[in-house]
């Protein structure tokens, strides 16, 4: 998602919501901007970007399976005090097929265990 997108979407949401940015991030601020979130769905307007897709066949596949293609839940639920967003249970960010193994097994979010990985390539 390009800079002007993510400008354009937040501001749109701003508009209207007082909460937008509980669940949109600023431009430079975006997950989905690196390049590795996706937003999974079912093609239904009722589910898709709803907390309602975490009751989908897919929602649930995603739930118990994304890690082992490399696919981590960004934003679970109860944790907005941490990640600063609303749960998305559509929301899944790549990090790697061993690297969300490790995710996995550490019991954290996504937020926490990336804060304990060096954050640079040498």
């Amino acid at each position: 998602r390009s800079y002007a997108t993510q400008k354009s979407l937040f501001a749109s949401y701003s508009k209207t919501r007082k909460d937008a940015a509980s669940f949109s991030a600023q431009a430079d601020h975006s997950e989905h901007q690196l390049g590795t979130t996706l937003d999974f769905g079912v093609g239904n307007k009722k589910t898709d970007l709803t907390v309602s897709f975490e009751k989908t066949l897919q929602g649930k596949w995603l739930k118990n399976n994304a890690w082992k293609y490399g696919f981590v839940l960004s934003y679970p639920k109860d944790k907005e005090s941490i990640t600063g967003y609303i749960y998305e249970p559509w929301h899944y960010r790549f990090i790697g097929i061993e690297t969300a193994k490790e995710f996995k097994d550490s019991g954290l979010i996504l937020q926490e265990f990336l804060a304990l990985k060096p954050q640079y390539y040498k």
